[in-house]
C-alpha cells in the first residue's frame, strides 16, 4: 500500500463532505433551527401571556377588593339606616306609650283625688254623726250617774 496523494479521491471526499454539509443544512439544521426559533418565540409569547394574566389577576383582585369594600360600606350604611329607623320607631312608640301612661296616671290621680274628697266628705259627715252619737252617749252616761 502506498501513501500517495490521490487528487481525484481528495476531490471526491471534498465534494462528498460539502454535499453532506449542504444536505444536513437543508434537511436537519435549518428545520431544527426553525423549530428552536419557533419554540423560543412561543415561550416568549407564553411568558408575555403569563405576565399579562398576572397583571389581569392583580387588576381583578383589586376590583374584587374594591367591590367588597364598597359592599361593606353599603352594608354598614344600610345597617345604620335600619338601626336609626328602628330607634326612631322605638322612640316614637316609647313617647306615645309614656304619654298614654302619663295620661292614665293623671286620670287615676284625679279619680283618687275625687274619691278622697268624697271619702273626706263622708268622713266629715260621719264625724258629725259620730260626734253627736258620742255626745248623746256621754249625756246618757251622765244621766245615769
Amino acid at each position: 500500500m502506498s501513501l500517495e496523494l490521490n487528487p481525484f479521491l481528495m476531490l471526491l471526499v471534498f465534494v462528498t463532505f460539502f454535499l453532506l454539509i449542504f444536505i444536513l443544512n437543508a434537511w436537519l439544521y435549518r428545520p431544527m433551527l426553525a423549530f428552536m426559533q419557533q419554540r423560543d418565540r412561543l415561550l416568549g409569547e407564553n411568558a408575555q401571556g403569563v405576565e399579562e394574566q398576572k397583571a389581569e389577576i392583580k387588576k381583578l383582585k383589586a376590583e374584587i377588593e374594591e367591590v367588597l369594600a364598597n359592599a361593606k360600606i353599603e352594608a354598614k350604611a344600610i345597617k345604620d339606616q335600619a338601626t336609626s329607623q328602628a330607634q326612631a320607631l322605638y322612640d316614637e312608640k316609647f313617647e306615645k306609650t309614656k304619654y298614654e301612661l302619663d295620661m292614665r296616671f293623671s286620670q287615676a290621680l284625679q279619680e283618687l283625688s275625687e274619691k278622697r274628697n268624697i271619702v273626706k266628705q263622708e268622713l266629715q259627715q260621719a264625724q258629725g254623726i259620730l260626734h253627736a252619737e258620742v255626745k248623746a252617749k256621754f249625756a246618757s252616761l251622765g244621766d245615769l250617774k
